[in-house]
């Protein structure tokens, strides 16, 4: 199971196309990780369906805890990450599919 990090930035970013939080996690959850496409640098991409079904795209970074900003973490983040110890899933962008996309992607299934 991942663990999310959350900051104003990839919040801001990563929701802006109407894809929330909580879908763009289940998403990534629900993903076996051999499905992980490798997008560019050191970023990750998903396709698949929502716990709605809506099809949708997320792509993140695997961040440890020495790639965080320590300054903007609460002291409660702080102790999770110290605890927890593994990667962390830090989503960059998330959006519908377009239409042919979909349809690509109904190809492939």
């Amino acid at each position: 199971m991942f663990r999310f990090h959350w900051d104003d930035w990839n919040l801001d970013h990563a929701t802006r196309h109407g894809v929330s939080t909580i879908d763009a996690e289940f998403l990534v959850q629900t993903t076996p990780q051999e499905r992980f496409e490798q997008a560019a640098d050191e970023k990750f991409r998903v396709v698949g369906r929502t716990d709605a079904g809506e099809l949708i795209q997320v792509v993140f970074a695997l961040k440890t805890f020495e790639d965080l900003d320590y300054e903007a973490l609460s002291i409660a983040d702080i102790i999770e990450l110290e605890v927890y110890q593994q990667p962390l899933v830090y989503v960059i962008h998330s959006r519908p599919l377009t239409v042919s996309e979909k349809r690509r992607f109904n190809r492939r299934r």
